[in-house]
């Protein structure tokens, strides 16, 4: 993309952070979700419970520890908090 967004399309970032579970942590499932505007602010950030016990924090490379996640937000309301009413195209 060459110049900022158009200014009727709304441009977000979004990082998830991982941890494993299952037998020696090889499934990764999501533990935090950040998404920011184009300027930088945060639009939604939030730790997210993951559906099997961690057996991997990851804290190395995602930064996660077990007590982060002793309060997290469920999956499934996390997958529908950051967008409730979006009716818009997203593209990536």
């Amino acid at each position: 993309m060459s110049g900022p967004p158009e200014r009727n399309k709304t441009v977000v970032a979004l990082d998830c952070e991982m941890v494993g579970t299952g037998p020696g942590g090889r499934c990764s499932e999501l533990a935090r979700c950040s998404i920011l505007d184009y300027h930088g602010n945060v639009l939604y950030d939030q730790y997210v419970r993951p559906l099997r016990p961690v057996t991997d924090y990851r804290t190395r490379w995602s930064g996660i520890r077990r007590k982060d996640l002793l309060n997290a937000v469920p999956f499934a309301q996390a997958r529908e908090e950051p967008f409730p009413s979006c009716k818009t195209q997203v593209e990536l």
